[in-house]
């Protein structure tokens, strides 16, 4: 792992530009856009453009993570930072943000804190408080993952005033579908639920479908645990449509996790057992061990209720 803050000169250059609309658009197109990223980065090697390599660098590192492939990612941050060192080139706080991401759901927990807190340092040394929303989103996950609620909802808070503040619509409405997630896990249940519902009817009034899904599944998730078995199956057999259809296949297989816990919940054993089967082959395929270790513990569940454990 290699984290750390240094200087920096911002510039912008074609091919950083052309790595900037791959992430704009990588969710349409997940295979074609990560043959591109390298594309590019083999482009900014030859023309010498250091900051086009950095932003080719974390555009593949991006692209890497949303296909699940989190050892994939390190490795060629690790690769991509010994190269733009070697050029007098310190790694970008994107590039540290995405190691951290990596990281974190590889449950690697200190590393990924690591790598969040050099993102956020070197922002700042670089003049970029406009990308402090992403690193404060993602350590307030972090957070959240280890049961530190307090520190998550201030993280949350600051994300979301720096979303709000810099016109990052889209980036905010997943901050605040994250705060109600928080919520839910905090066992405010019932404040959850009004404000993802609140989220989901803004998402279906906005351009594109796959902002829906994020605020969809947690709303399922929620509503599950306030007992609401039907509404949480509909949500979740929704959100899990949208996903699939947009390649988001970790996202999918949480979505399958949560749906196969309502099921058994509803004392649906025979649909529950398909599905954890399912989650349980979808995750092996992860290298998301928080996932792998949903996947286990709901497929051990679901055999116990059928009274084959």
């Amino acid at each position: 792992m290699y984290c750390r803050v240094g200087h920096h000169m911002n510039t912008s250059t074609a091919i950083e530009q052309q790595a900037r609309e791959i992430l704009g658009t990588h969710q349409e197109a997940p295979r074609e856009k990560a043959a591109r990223a390298v594309e590019l980065v083999s482009m900014a090697r030859q023309a010498g453009d250091q900051a086009g390599l950095a932003a080719a660098h974390y555009a593949n590192c991006v692209l890497l993570n949303e296909s699940s492939r989190y050892a994939e990612c390190l490795q060629f941050a690790a690769e991509a930072i010994a190269e733009l060192e070697a050029a007098g080139t310190l790694p970008t706080p994107e590039l540290l943000n995405a190691m951290g991401g990596a990281y974190r759901h590889l449950n690697q927990e200190a590393a990924a804190m690591e790598c969040f807190i050099a993102a956020e340092a070197r922002a700042r040394a670089t003049g970029r408080e406009d990308y402090l929303f992403s690193i404060d989103n993602n350590l307030a996950n972090l957070f959240h993952d280890i049961g530190a609620y307090g520190l998550a909802a201030e993280r949350y808070a600051r994300a979301a005033s720096s979303a709000k503040e810099s016109g990052r619509e889209a980036q905010l409405r997943a901050i605040r579908a994250n705060q109600a997630r928080l919520l839910s896990d905090e066992g405010r249940v019932e404040e959850a639920i009004a404000a993802l519902a609140a989220l989901v009817d803004e998402a279906r009034g906005g351009p594109g479908e796959l902002s829906l899904a994020m605020p969809l599944a947690y709303l399922g998730h929620a509503r599950r645990k306030a007992g609401l078995h039907e509404k949480a199956e509909s949500d979740l057999r929704e959100s899990l449509a949208i996903f699939r259809r947009h390649g988001k296949e970790q996202h999918a297989t949480q979505a399958r996790v949560d749906l196969a816990e309502t099921l058994l919940a509803m004392e649906r054993l025979a649909a529950a057992d398909a599905e954890s089967r399912a989650v349980l082959a979808e995750a092996l395929r992860s290298s998301d061990g928080e996932l792998k270790a949903k996947a286990y513990h709901i497929r051990a569940r679901s055999l116990e209720a059928l009274g084959r454990w």
